[in-house]
């Protein structure tokens, strides 16, 4: 799932890899077991409002009178599991584990919040180095595969 890339691709691919992986590690949680999946969908609505009250409170915001109003209690409601734990929950149609998805998820972290450009892997090895870029072609085949399983699982399901 890796290959050679510029810093510059990676910049773009796994910045925007990472936004979609983001969501879809959440639609595998919620939807991986029936009997869960109320309980998943209210983490990730607490998720959202703990998100939203930061985003709210942040004294920069220009005009709050156009936006909703966070409630404070937000603040209080439980942290959402990090990605590895919802991996470590969640199964594929095979029944397998999801945590190896995790790796994928950490190169797309570290491109998106170390800013690995060219410049600082000069400056911190002395030298132009190689870094890992992720296969997204590859990688998006199989999450359009699992949203094709989830989809069939709920139509069977006379969900949908």
């Amino acid at each position: 799932m890796l290959k050679n890339a510029s810093a510059a691709e990676r910049q773009i691919s796994h910045i925007l890899g990472r936004s979609l992986l983001e969501g879809f590690f959440w639609l595998i949680y919620i939807f991986d077991d029936s009997s869960k999946r109320a309980a998943r969908f209210e983490e990730k609505i607490n998720a959202f409002k703990r998100e939203y009250g930061k985003f709210w409170n942040e004294p920069l915001i220009p005009d709050k009178a156009s936006l909703e109003t966070a409630d404070p209690s937000w603040a209080a409601l439980p942290r959402p599991k990090d990605v590895n734990s919802m991996l470590a929950q969640a199964t594929n149609d095979h029944g397998d584990k999801l945590s190896y998805l995790y790796f994928t998820y950490r190169v797309a972290s570290f491109d998106t919040h170390g800013n690995s450009m060219d410049a600082l892997f000069q400056a911190v090895f002395g030298k132009p180095c190689n870094f890992a870029a992720l296969d997204f072609v590859f990688g998006f085949d199989l999450i359009a595969n699992h949203y094709l399983v989830i989809m069939a699982q709920l139509h069977d399901a006379g969900e949908i």
